[in-house]
């Protein structure tokens, strides 16, 4: 009984992790339009909840524009599924659940590498999308410029992530070292 108990909390650790998922949906909102090259399993469910973000906004939100957006934003998808089934018949190996290559952002001045492209100008011209849009309609460009908070959270997420597995990968050579070490007589017991 307690035992069930504990599984049922909803504690930090999944209240984060439901925060990375909404926040990277809400990101795949995006993505299709400024990135390309994503993995070939990395538009599965993050884009089809997405969609589903998008009809449900629109919907309830009572944002006819986001159907356009959404429209323009299912052709862009079909368009970079398109090109990485292309890679992939060309022969070209990434990993699988890629979140795809900045392009728009590596174009801009002083961003050269995917890493400050990710983290710092998507967000910002995803803001100066959604600044641009509220001439149209503003609850659309209030959704896209919340992108900027979503993109920044998945990327400071992402970053991580990359630096805890990082430490591990450090932790497990030292391991290695001193086990082969141990192993050969050259460390004391």
């Amino acid at each position: 009984m307690n035992q069930n108990q504990q599984e049922q909390q909803f504690g930090m650790r999944e209240s984060f992790n439901l925060m990375y998922a909404v926040a990277k949906v809400h990101a795949f909102c995006f993505w299709p339009f400024i990135r390309r090259d994503f993995g070939t399993d990395a538009t599965g469910f993050p884009a089809f909840f997405a969609m589903i973000l998008m009809i449900f906004v629109g919907s309830l939100g009572r944002i006819p524009e986001m159907f356009p957006f959404l429209g323009l934003w299912i052709l862009m998808l079909a368009c970079q599924r398109a090109r990485t089934f292309k890679r992939v018949r060309q022969g070209v190996i990434w990993h699988s659940r890629y979140e795809g290559y900045p392009w728009l952002a590596l174009r801009f001045p002083l961003v050269r590498t995917e890493a400050r492209a990710k983290s710092l100008m998507e967000p910002v011209l995803c803001l100066l999308a959604g600044v641009a849009l509220v001439q149209i309609s503003e609850k659309l460009g209030m959704f896209v410029m919340a992108g900027f908070i979503s993109m920044a959270i998945v990327d400071g997420i992402n970053r991580e992530i990359d630096r805890k597995r990082l430490a591990a990968m450090r932790d497990a050579e030292i391991e290695q070292k001193w086990l082969v070490a141990r192993y050969r007589g050259q460390v004391d017991e």
